[in-house]
Formats: structure tokens, sequence, C-alpha cells
């Protein structure tokens, strides 16, 4: 939600979360209105709901969008989520969206590498997966604006750097759906290289302790997409 700042909580807020489409509904919250806004835990601020007494009138209700506001594909909520989803691999804010999670520090930790640099090298061009970040063109980077030497020699280094990251870190920075750092760990730990957890079956991913249905699910699908093997045969072929 976009406020009109206000003082909450020793901290003034000009946003706050409204979490997802069925929250919105329940809350009843419609743009024009006058809100109670707190902390959730002292920290995040929330939209608890509309001042009612204080609506205008014919205020219209709010509409979840339909299609994606980056590629316009049309939105999916699958069944028993919350949220909802732009399924288009191509889709260039999925692109960035998973650089900037391959690239963060609780996965392959690449320093340098920053949105505004991710955003940069994807609209260019120059990286359409995560596998392309150890074939980065670096003689084409050191000609757009605020790369000197240095930055380009730092950005190298971090990205060569990354390659010795444990495989928890590598399987966590794949974005495969539903598996987070924790489950990424036991995957590792369990299956302890990425080629047999490519070729493992669905029964015995589901076989193994603290995993579960779903997440086995996802884990086998993702690693029969094209695209992930594809992506996964760059990472191995650069030697990650």
């Amino acid at each position: 939600a976009r406020l009109e700042p206000v003082f909450v909580g020793g901290v003034t807020v000009s946003t706050a979360t409204l979490h997802n489409e069925d929250q919105i509904i329940e809350k009843d919250v419609r743009p024009g209105d006058k809100v109670i806004v707190r902390r959730a835990g002292e920290v995040i601020p929330e939209v608890v709901g509309p001042i009612l007494a204080e609506r205008p009138d014919g205020l219209p209700k709010w509409e979840f969008p339909k299609n994606c506001p980056s590629c316009d594909s049309k939105l999916e909520r699958p069944e028993g989520e919350a949220r909802h989803r732009c399924n288009n691999y191509d889709c260039g804010r999925q692109t960035r969206g998973r650089v900037e999670h391959f690239a963060q520090r609780t996965a392959m930790d690449i320093e340098h590498m920053g949105e505004q640099s991710i955003d940069l090298f994807v609209t260019e061009g120059l990286i359409g997966d995560v596998g392309d970040i150890y074939s980065l063109d670096f003689e084409k980077v050191k000609l757009f604006e605020g790369f000197g030497d240095l930055s380009v020699t730092n950005l190298k280094n971090a990205i060569e750097s990354s390659k010795s990251q444990p495989l928890g870190n590598l399987i966590f920075g794949l974005s495969i759906p539903h598996v987070g750092r924790t489950n990424a760990d036991l995957l590792a730990t369990t299956f302890g290289t990425m080629e047999r957890l490519m070729e493992v079956s669905n029964e015995t991913l589901r076989s193994v302790e603290g995993l579960g249905p779903i997440i086995a699910h996802s884990v086998h699908e993702f690693f029969r997409s094209s695209r992930a093997i594809t992506a996964i045969g760059k990472l191995k072929d650069a030697g990650v």
C-alpha cells in the first residue's frame, strides 16, 4: 500500500504490506481509504484495515492485476497458494529475479553483482540465465558507465570465487520452487552431487525424510526442464 507519510512506532512510513489478494479482500481496503497502520512485530509496516466511517461514497473495490506488469503474460495463482505467478520463463523481471537470487549472500554470494548491475546485464542481453554469469563478456561490461578496471576486476574475481560454494548453496541458488535453504542443504547431504540429484526418481525424493511430497515433486520436475538442464550445463562447463 502506498500511503501519505505517517509517523508510526518511531519511523515515518509511506508504504505498508497488504500481503496478498485474500488479505486485501478480507480487509476490504480500497484506493482512497483512510487506514489504520501498525508495525507488525514492531518492524514491518502493515495495514490493519480501513476506517469505514471516513470512506468516501462510491469508492470502488480494488481489482487484482490480471497480467504481469513486466511482460503482460497472464498471471496464474496455483491452487492452494496465496500468491500469483507469472509463468513466462523468459519474462525479463523473472530472469532478473533468478539471477538476483542466485547471486545473493545465502546462495552463491557473488559480491559486486547487485540489482542495478544485474538489471543492466539482463537488459543488454549479456545474461539470459544463471549459467551466463560465468561467461560474462567483460570487454562489453567495461564499456558501461561506472565499470572501470577496478570494478570489473572485483566482479570477475567475485564470480570466480563463487565457483567453490558448497552444493547446498548452488541448489538453493537455482530457484527451485518450494526449495529453501534448509531443504537445499538436505538435498546436498542426501545425494552428494548435482549429477545424482538430477537423475534421482520422484519416488526416491519422496522417501527423503523431511522433504515432503510437494517439494519432492517440485525438485523432480525442475530437473526435467530443458531450461534448467541448459543452465546447469553452463555451470558445469564453467567449473562451478
